[in-house]
């Protein structure tokens, strides 16, 4: 009964031992690591955060001071080294000289500790034992389809801390080359089979896990609508240095890419590392490309257009997202618009508006005398290309003799050929003027006509007509020419008695 009675009692104490040291371990496994996303940008998806414990220990200090001290390899200690097992004097040294780069090098074992849970924007792991921590974003985004990046590896000795990560999200955007502006922008005007210029420009933030990553690719994805034929690569640069063509892939070609119908190609730097160095300034990644309008272009404008659609060509960037491992993310696609348009014109006669001519021939100049070659494709004239050869416009039972794929300017119709009885018309001049802007919904365009000489009349005036043979002109030359012969007699026979007398 005495040893009973010892025996309850010691187990009495070993309970209250017990109850006080539970607390204080509770309290010292009951750390919190919050994840703060602080850039900006939209989770596309729910980020996965898990932590592996490389070192455990015991800790001490406060917030921002903290101090782990008797440490152990932890549960998810690197391979080769066994968990739970004291650092040799050796180990700890080589600890003590690691390195923010060195931890992100550390291949943790086995299953991870704990996964964050989200709380609004951010990410919290609750009751982390103290210890020595390598947290990874082991989030799955998919192949190419999401506009978001992992975070690189993250090391804390825990406390209850927070921290703040920023993912580097690249964007991209497309311009087009306006040779009457003579700059780039969202819209521009031009001739068909005049080659004009695209620029696609990626720009890559400043990224602080840029090291982390073993390469780091850009890939652009360019669709060129219907009408819009590619014909070469002008430049490729990383920031200011020129890229060289061995360092890129280009999809593009005259062949598939000949504006007959919407197409798609990819221009692929696999790793820009060898022309930037680091990202602390960020960097761009530039693309000019040559291109034409062609006679597939759907829409030839006349009038202003609130929300006008014209040839669209598009582009999305392909980028690393993942540090330290192969993945790739992708941005929201970039629109740009190519305004091309028509003018319309009917012959007529001047006494009779509604009376069309037929067979009137006409040619089209620029305003610095420059004739604009043209060639009939089906029931309209449009600028010629390749070996075309340009010919007379004539106007068609109707009048007509329309004009498609001008660029903006001021041109000169002249009469090359008049309808017989018709006096040749004097040149006129036609003028194209408008303003292009994209809309704020990136969906489509403004087009204003500030100038649109687009639906011209053109008249021919009759010529003068002569007396017919017969008529009352005729028989008034009679009477005049036998006036002249009697006087003329008269004269005669006068200076004649004169002579004798």
């Amino acid at each position: 009964m005495k040893l009973f009675k010892k025996l309850s009692a010691l187990l009495i104490a070993m309970i209250m031992v017990v109850g006080m040291v539970v607390p204080a371990m509770a309290e010292e496994a009951g750390y919190t690591l919050t994840i703060k996303h602080d850039d900006n940008i939209t989770d596309a998806v729910d980020h996965v955060y898990k932590a592996y414990q490389i070192i455990t220990g015991d800790i001490s200090g406060e917030e921002g001071s903290y101090v782990l001290s008797n440490m152990k390899w932890g549960a998810n200690a690197p391979s080769g080294k066994t968990p739970g097992a004291a650092l040799t004097a050796s180990e700890l040294a080589e600890v003590k000289n690691w390195t923010s780069d060195t931890v992100k090098e550390l291949v943790p074992t086995g299953d991870a500790q704990s996964t964050a849970v989200k709380s609004g924007t951010n990410y919290v792991f609750s009751n982390l034992a103290a210890g020595f921590y390598v947290v990874k974003d082991e989030t799955n985004m998919g192949t190419n389809d999401k506009n978001d990046a992992n975070s690189a590896v993250i090391v804390q000795v825990v406390g209850n801390t927070t921290i703040t990560t920023k993912r580097a999200i690249p964007t991209v955007d497309k311009q087009v080359y306006d040779d009457e502006e003579a700059a780039w922008s969202d819209a521009a005007d031009h001739d068909l089979y005049e080659s004009f210029q695209f620029k696609l420009i990626a720009t890559v933030p400043a990224d602080a896990d840029y090291a982390a990553y073993p390469t780091y690719k850009v890939v652009f994805h360019d669709t060129m609508s219907v009408g819009v034929a590619f014909e070469s690569i002008a430049s490729v640069k990383v920031g200011s240095e020129t890229v060289p063509t061995d360092k890129y892939v280009s999809t593009a070609t005259t062949a598939a890419n000949n504006g007959s119908a919407e197409s798609s190609w990819t221009l692929t730097i696999a790793d820009i590392k060898p022309f930037v160095e680091n990202l602390t300034a960020g960097t761009t990644v530039e693309v000019i490309y040559n291109a034409h309008l062609t006679k597939d272009v759907t829409t030839f404008y006349k009038e202003s257009a609130a929300s006008a659609t014209p040839t669209n060509n598009k582009v999305y960037l392909e980028y690393s997202n993942k540090p330290g491992a192969e993945g790739t993310g992708k941005t929201v696609e970039d629109t740009v618009w190519v305004f091309s348009y028509e003018v319309d014109n009917t012959k007529v006669d001047g006494s009779n508006s509604s009376a069309p001519l037929a067979n009137a021939g006409f040619k089209l100049y620029k305003e610095d005398g420059t004739e604009v070659a043209l060639i009939k494709d089906g029931n309209v004239y449009r600028p010629i290309t390749g070996d075309e050869v340009g010919v007379e416009m004539l106007s068609g039972s109707d009048g007509k003799f329309n004009i498609v794929g001008l660029d903006v300017g001021t041109y000169t119709i002249k009469e090359t050929t008049t309808p017989a009885g018709y006096n040749t018309m004097a040149d006129k001049t036609i003028e194209i003027a408008a303003t292009t802007v994209e809309n704020t919904d990136g969906a489509s365009a403004k087009l204003t006509m500030t100038k649109n000489d687009t639906n011209n009349t053109i008249v021919n005036e009759k010529g003068a007509l002569l007396p017919s043979t017969g008529g009352v002109g005729t028989t008034v030359f009679y009477i005049i020419g036998g006036i002249l012969v009697l006087g003329a007699g008269v004269v005669l026979v006068t200076r004649r008695r004169m002579n004798e007398g």
